[in-house]
């Protein structure tokens, strides 16, 4: 058993909860923050998500609804209640949970990004800096009162500006 001083961390791109059950529901026993992105859930499959409320603070954002085929995104934040008081939601994006928490009378920034991807559409790379720029104003503002973690899916390095997910013509 570890120290009750230290945190276990970890985030995981689940390309679909579903799929993914088993280990997701490994991670949520073993880790103190976890933050899961790319779900696929929608507000009505909320219910996957409803064991972990007895341990940790659930924070879901939906998937976003696709005309055909499945639903697109869809994160959630997981904090162990055991270790974490006080959270306070300071901003709760498709592309970032970020909550304020104390852990040991140590004040913490935990921003959990899933950030836009850098592919060939025209507007991702101002989406992508635009993201940055709002996780890191609220980095600015606090940091002289808490430290900051960061965790998450950034999709791609901002120098190539194409996914690796696609295979090209």
């Amino acid at each position: 058993m570890a120290p009750t001083n230290t945190l276990k961390f970890t985030s995981l791109n689940c390309f679909g909860f579903k799929g993914n059950y088993v280990y997701a529901n490994s991670l949520v026993k073993s880790h103190d923050c976890i933050f899961l992105c790319e779900l696929w859930l929608t507000k009505c499959e909320e219910h996957h998500l409803e064991e972990y409320k007895d341990d940790v603070l659930v924070v879901f954002t939906p998937a976003k609804q696709q005309a055909q085929g499945r639903p697109f995104g869809g994160n959630v934040f997981l904090l162990r209640k055991t270790k974490f008081t006080n959270t306070i939601s300071l901003l709760q994006e498709d592309y970032t949970t970020t909550e304020k928490t104390t852990f040991h009378h140590n004040q913490l920034i935990i921003a959990a990004v899933y950030l836009q991807s850098l592919n060939k559409n025209t507007n991702c790379i101002g989406t992508y800096k635009s993201q940055l720029s709002c996780i890191t104003g609220i980095i600015n503002q606090f940091n002289s009162i808490a430290d900051t973690i960061i965790l998450g899916d950034f999709q791609s390095c901002p120098i190539v500006h194409e996914s690796q997910r696609y295979s090209s013509p």
